[in-house]
């Protein structure tokens, strides 16, 4: 189990681990219109949560116990292990304690990365659902269906399965036996 698998804040949507992040990424790069990746998102990491000693925000200062703030969306992403992360020569203006082999170096070249999966989804999208404009859609309890011309989106947010047919064109994460599992996502193609 990687580092990335671990949950990191309880106070997140999901709980975090490589599932999630693909499963959000394939609800993302399977939704018609624009796509729009935040810094870190490829690589699975979430927001840093930054001691009020490395806050230099005023924003941030004067409202601290309120959340997060925005200083800690600016935390660099890793580029490379070791201690600069590969992205300054000196010491960066915010403190970088990103988890070991989450850099941009070691998921590049991983088979099953967080960053080798956003690209593959979006090659997917970019190939496949491009031209498939959205038909409809429903939602049956914590299940969404996206209708697109020549292509059926399943999103199941739930935890638990749902069924599902076998052989989708894409999915985030592993079919169980005629079943969509909890936190997946699947494209099947006509």
């Amino acid at each position: 189990m990687s580092s990335h698998d671990q949950p990191r804040h309880a106070d997140t949507v999901g709980d975090d681990s490589d599932r999630d992040v693909r499963f959000l990424a394939t609800v993302l790069l399977t939704a018609p219109g624009p796509t729009i990746l935040y810094q870190r998102e490829e690589l699975g990491l979430g927001q840093p949560r930054l001691p009020r000693a490395a806050m230099t925000d005023p924003l941030d200062l004067l409202h601290w116990s309120d959340g997060p703030g925005r200083e800690n969306a600016r935390v660099p992403i890793p580029w490379a292990e070791g201690r600069d992360q590969g992205f300054w020569i000196g010491r960066s203006w915010l403190p970088m304690d990103w988890p070991r082999g989450a850099s941009v170096a070691v998921q590049d070249v991983g088979r099953d990365t967080n960053l080798t999966f956003y690209r593959r989804a979006a090659a997917f999208r970019r190939s496949r659902l491009r031209d498939r404009p959205l038909q409809g859609w429903s939602r049956e309890g914590e299940v969404i269906r996206l209708m697109r011309q020549g292509a059926t989106v399943v999103l199941n947010f739930g935890t638990g399965p749902v069924p599902a047919d076998p052989d989708p064109a894409f999915a985030s994460g592993e079919m169980g036996d005629g079943a969509l599992p909890g936190r997946t996502a699947a494209v099947w193609l006509d």
